[in-house]
This record gives structure tokens, C-alpha cells and sequence, in this order.
């Protein structure tokens, strides 16, 4: 008998580590806290199921994510403005100054109605894809956990012109002309036409969690607080540099770490408060970059070359507010995060540098926060019992983006999850 129960118990160790292995390898984690284009609150925990006896949990959220706009310096409110202006003139500017022609592209008759030449760099993204969270404790206060996702994404730039500038152009055959510079201009910048799609793995976070378990602490019926160091696997492909619609879907291909404190407190038998803390830090590496010239977008920039980019720290907060057993295993979640990434740094790494680069205006943009508003809707299976055995809990989740202390130059982009989470 004693030997069957100890085959048993090791089946059951293998069984596990076998289904951590393979989750690691077949699923692709997110790190998107510190995108600026996508959803950073899809990271959060919906809910978090405490059961003395259950050593493993498993999170998965089908979700949708949309934006057409976004916060920028000013008033305008494109998707992609989170720049400098698209201006025909300062295109044309900035390819005589890199090298790449060597004549205006502009008719001389032109010029004067190409003074601004503006244009509104409008646009859209979309992504749909299935993420998780899987965690296996191993100890009574250390437990391993990866998070992740695989998503499909499309996006499209279009610029509409100002309407001032649309005025001054006359008729039909001036509009045509003006198309034919436009495409010209595109093509002596080496871009293709500003339509996106893809279908890609998100980032890896692969981390460990050190715990603790307080009952009847505090002025609470019960406290669980963790923190966490974990490594980012840039899983995620880099931002296609000759699509102007084309966004990074994780941190651009560079690898990252991050420090994770998370506080989760049962208040009374139906209402629960906590908060997450994260500080994470992308490493440096030389990307193949676009870089400004004269002033032109980034998405536009004349000058192509590798370069060293070394990542700002991104900060992110989180406090969350659970009522359940509004009726029976119902009940409500409201969380607000508030992430904020510092500025970059670069510097040049072409093997010719005989045209000079400014990256004043590039640091100054790479700096950027979003808050975020989000409420969940919650039906817990097990409700009213201690024990949760494969019985789940779902959730319906809006997450909205605010202009609160922390937005800047950043995307607004909304996202709706359902999630489900079990404990065994």
C-alpha cells in the first residue's frame, strides 16, 4: 500500500512538471506593461482563488483590443501622432539631407502650396488572441509562474490632409499630382503601402514568486502577499521599420526583468482589496532603426542604421476592489492602473556616420504613461466553500483608458476580456 501511494505522489510531481514544461515551451508570454500601443491592465489577475489544499492555478482570457486615437502633447488626437507631423516638405527635406536624392522631388511651382502641406496621420489597430497565467506551487512559500499570450493583429495608417492645405490644392488634377509626389516620396523613403497584419507570439515572463499566508491579521480574515522576480523572453517579433502602420506587439525584441510585489487581502467573507507594484527594466541592444532626420515622423525617418537603444524603466500600479456574493457567486471587480515609461536612451552604431543624427526629439518622445479604469463582472463556482476543485471562476472584463497623472503620448486603446480561472 505504502509503495502504490508513493508511485502515486511522484506521477503526480512528473504530471505537473511535465504540463509547467510544456506550457513553457507551446505558449508564448506577455510583458505589454510597457507598450504604449496595447491593453497593459489584460496583465492583472481577475481574481485570485485561495485553497489550502490546491498547489496549482491556471488563468485563461480570450480578449479583444481596439484604438483609434490617442493621447498626444497637444490636440491632436491621431492614433499614430505621437510624434512629429507628417509634412510633405519636411519629407522631401529630410531625403535631400540623408543622401537619398539628390534633387528636390517638388516641383518648384509647388512650393508655395507646400509651405505645411499637413497631413493627419489617422489610423486603426486591432488585435484578438488568448492569453494565460499558469502558476505551480512548490513549497509553502515559493511557487513558479508564466504568463502569456498568442494574439492576431492588424493595423492601418491613413493621412487625410489639413484642411486648410486640402483648400489651397484647386481641382482634381492638382489632388492626382499631389498623390503621384506623395507615392514618390514613400518610395525614395523605401516604405511599402501603411497596411499591417500579423499573427505573433506575445513576450515571455517567466518568474518566481516568494509568499506568505496570514489568517486573521490585521483586521482582515485573511492576507496573502508575494513578491516576484521574473525574467521577459522577447518572444515578440520587432516592429517592421518599412510598414509605417506596422507596432511592436511586445518590448521590440529586447530582453527584460522585472520586480513584482503583489498584496491580495480577504477584508470579510464577501469583499476583498489589494494592489500590484512592478518596476521593470528592458535591457540595452542595437536595433535596425528609422531615425529622424529633420524633423519627420520616426515612422518616416530618412536615415536607416543600427543603433543602441537602451530602455527607460517602466513603473506600473494597480490597486483593485472585489465585492462578491451580490447574488449567490456573483460579484464585481473595480481596479485602476496607472503605468509610467521613462525615457530612452541612444546612441549610434553605424559603421558610417557621415550623416548626423539628433536624438533629442527621439528620447523626449520615447517617454510615456497611460491610466486605465477597468471593471469585472465575476461568477465564482464554488462560492461559499473553501475548497475550489476544478470548479472555475469567470470573469467579464472592459478596460478603458483615462486621462489621469500618468497620460502621455500614448495609445487609447480599449480592451474586452473573458476570463477563467482554476485552482487543482
Amino acid at each position: 500500500m505504502r509503495k502504490t501511494i508513493q508511485v502515486f505522489i511522484v506521477l503526480k510531481s512528473v504530471k505537473r512538471a511535465f504540463y509547467f514544461c510544456l506550457l513553457s515551451i507551446i505558449a508564448p508570454l506577455y510583458g505589454i506593461v510597457d507598450n504604449r500601443f496595447r491593453d497593459p491592465a489584460l496583465n492583472n489577475k481577475v481574481f485570485i482563488v485561495h485553497d489550502p489544499e490546491a498547489c496549482t492555478t491556471f488563468e485563461g482570457q480570450l480578449f479583444v483590443e481596439t484604438a483609434k486615437h490617442s493621447f498626444g502633447c497637444d490636440q491632436r488626437t491621431g492614433l499614430f501622432e505621437l510624434s512629429s507631423p507628417y509634412k510633405l516638405r519636411q519629407l522631401d527635406q529630410a531625403l535631400l539631407a540623408s543622401g537619398r536624392i539628390e534633387q528636390s522631388l517638388i516641383p518648384s511651382y509647388w512650393l508655395g502650396v507646400l509651405t505645411e502641406g499637413r497631413y493627419v496621420m489617422s489610423g486603426h489597430l486591432q488585435t484578438q488572441g488568448f492569453g494565460f497565467h499558469f502558476r505551480q506551487q512548490y513549497a509553502s512559500h515559493w511557487e513558479l509562474g508564466v504568463r502569456g499570450e498568442i494574439l492576431h493583429a492588424n493595423s492601418r495608417l491613413t493621412l487625410i490632409k489639413d484642411q486648410a492645405f486640402d483648400t489651397g490644392l484647386g481641382g482634381q488634377g492638382n489632388q492626382n499630382e499631389l498623390t503621384l509626389l506623395q507615392e514618390s516620396i514613400h518610395k525614395a523613403l523605401d516604405l511599402c503601402p501603411a497596411l499591417w497584419s500579423d499573427t505573433v507570439f506575445g513576450d515571455m515572463e517567466l518568474y518566481t514568486r516568494l509568499f506568505a499566508h496570514k489568517n486573521y491579521a490585521y483586521k482582515c480574515r485573511f492576507i496573502d502577499a508575494g513578491l516576484s522576480f521574473g525574467i521577459i523572453l522577447p518572444a515578440a517579433p520587432a516592429r517592421d521599420i518599412f510598414n509605417p502602420a506596422s507596432i511592436p506587439l511586445g518590448g521590440n525584441r529586447h530582453w527584460g526583468c522585472f520586480v513584482d510585489a503583489d498584496l491580495d487581502a480577504v477584508l470579510r467573507y464577501d469583499m476583498r482589496a489589494g494592489f500590484y507594484l512592478r518596476v521593470q527594466k528592458r535591457f540595452s541592444r542595437v536595433d535596425r532603426l528609422r531615425v529622424a532626420q529633420s524633423g519627420e515622423p520616426s515612422m518616416y525617418g530618412s536615415v536607416i542604421g543600427n543603433f543602441k537603444v537602451d530602455p527607460g524603466v517602466t513603473v506600473m500600479f494597480s490597486p483593485y476592489f472585489i465585492q462578491e456574493g451580490l447574488r449567490e457567486g456573483f460579484g464585481i471587480r473595480i481596479a485602476y492602473m496607472g503605468v509610467k515609461h521613462f525615457s530612452d536612451s541612444f546612441s549610434d552604431r553605424r559603421s558610417d556616420q557621415s550623416i548626423e543624427v539628433n536624438f533629442d526629439a527621439l528620447k523626449e518622445e520615447s517617454k510615456w504613461g497611460k491610466d486605465y479604469v477597468t471593471l469585472s463582472f465575476l461568477y465564482d463556482f464554488a462560492y461559499g466553500r473553501v475548497e475550489h476543485y476544478f470548479e472555475p471562476v469567470i470573469a467579464l472584463t472592459v478596460d478603458a483608458p483615462v486621462d489621469f497623472w500618468a497620460t502621455e503620448r500614448a495609445a487609447k486603446t480599449f480592451g474586452i476580456a473573458f476570463a477563467l480561472e482554476m485552482n487543482y
